[in-house]
């Protein structure tokens, strides 16, 4: 069952309004002024009422008065024919001279435009009243339409805004909940994943497996530990989107311990396929990196590097202190091969989180995670990482940390 996502719902065109009323009363203050009246006001009209949000009443009944009842409505009669009301005499017009607003409270000249919304239709006014008869002049007239324009465009602008704003709310918590989902369920799988490879593990302890049963049990077992590195990748991902520089477990090393780990891991690979893998490390300086997470990102370039090049190609790891303007500040890192390249229209792309240069290959152990990863991890640190390549000349994978006294 999908659980709601709690967000407040978009502010209706009162609480627009009221949630920053000084625009509207300068416009409403300027209209007694210009209009030489004792009361201008931006009427809102809901159901069973009209709100005054925002008004400048100088004197008379109305001071103080923040809503009445629509049946002491004039400006709803202006919402409902969605055309403005201009009467200099209340008494004289059969639309007002019953209306309790003149009858009771004494409004005796009413001019008012409708305020509509961005589908056309009325929802308010802007009106200016008096309590003595008043003849409209064609100035007044032209004045009080410019500002009813003028809140009309100001409500719609904080009604869009309002909108994008609450559409990103929404979003926002979406996605969070996603990712809480997604969370639990990388942590779920961590577990049948681990009962497997242990039991994979005890097979050969219960009995005599022959080569052919020995091959498949290593088979799998490879295969599990390609599904448990993908779940750490989304996990660190995960956590490091969440969290930022604060999951990494830092501490005080030197890039040769990196690399030389790195080698530890990837060399069999290396030789196996008759790849010549060497390595120059040239940086004397210390770094301040989370050891763990950082070797693995030397384990899945490395491992590309030797998965793209062909038979009998070389794959090269070149690490050095890099100057800043003053001293070194940051360690440059290169694995460097001879393989197949990748071209310009995926190399800005390669970066992104299940992005397969071929998505439609059988790439044994592509999954689309591991530049992520590698991405995730250099920019947690403060670094940035990159390529340079061309089809059939091989590629440079790079990225540089800063050091240990650096702000990451």
């Amino acid at each position: 069952m999908n659980t709601p996502v709690d967000i407040a719902s978009p502010l209706t065109p009162t609480e627009l309004v009221a949630s920053d009323g000084s625009f509207f009363d300068r416009l409403t203050v300027m209209a007694t002024s210009l209009l030489g009246v004792p009361v201008a006001m931006v009427a809102i009209i809901e159901e069973n009422r009209q709100i005054f949000p925002a008004s400048c009443i100088l004197s008379g009944v109305l001071v103080g008065v923040t809503e009445t009842p629509l049946s002491h409505s004039i400006c709803a009669q202006v919402v409902k024919l969605e055309e403005p009301l201009v009467i200099n005499d209340t008494r004289q017009h059969p639309m007002t001279l019953d209306n309790p607003a003149v009858t009771e409270a004494g409004i005796l000249a009413y001019a008012g435009f409708p305020l509509v919304n961005e589908e056309g239709k009325s929802f308010g006014t802007f009106c200016a009243i008096d309590y003595a008869p008043h003849e409209w002049s064609t100035n007044d007239v032209a004045l009080l339409r410019m500002l009813a324009l003028q809140v009309t465009s100001e409500i719609q602008l904080r009604t869009a805004l309002n909108r994008l704003q609450h559409d990103n709310a929404t979003l926002t918590a979406v996605a969070e909940k996603r990712a809480k989902i997604n969370r639990a369920n990388r942590h779920d799988l961590r577990t049948p994943l681990n009962a497997m490879l242990l039991g994979l593990e005890a097979v050969e302890e219960f009995g005599h497996v022959n080569a052919e049963q020995k091959e498949s049990l290593e088979m799998a077992r490879r295969n599990g530990l390609q599904l448990m590195s993908m779940v750490d990748q989304m996990l660190d991902i995960g956590n490091i989107d969440r969290m930022g520089n604060a999951a990494l477990f830092r501490q005080r090393l030197q890039a040769r311990e990196l690399v030389n780990a790195a080698i530890d891991q990837t060399g069999i690979l290396a030789t196996d396929k008759e790849i010549t893998l060497t390595s120059h490390c040239e940086s004397v300086t210390h770094l301040s990196a989370d050891e763990d997470k950082m070797v693995r990102v030397l384990v899945n370039l490395i491992s590309n590097a030797i998965k793209f090049t062909p038979a009998g190609g070389q794959v090269t790891i070149q690490v050095k202190d890099m100057p800043g303007p003053d001293l070194v500040d940051h360690v440059f890192f290169e694995i460097a091969d001879t393989g197949i390249g990748i071209s310009p229209g995926h190399q800005e792309l390669i970066f992104n989180e299940g992005y397969r240069v071929n998505p439609e290959a059988t790439t044994k152990d592509s999954t689309g995670l591991g530049l992520a990863f590698c991405k995730t991890i250099v920019e947690a640190h403060g670094g940035d990482i990159g390529v340079i390549s061309e089809p059939g000349q091989g590629s440079a994978f790079y990225f540089k940390l800063p050091l240990e006294t650096a702000e990451v």
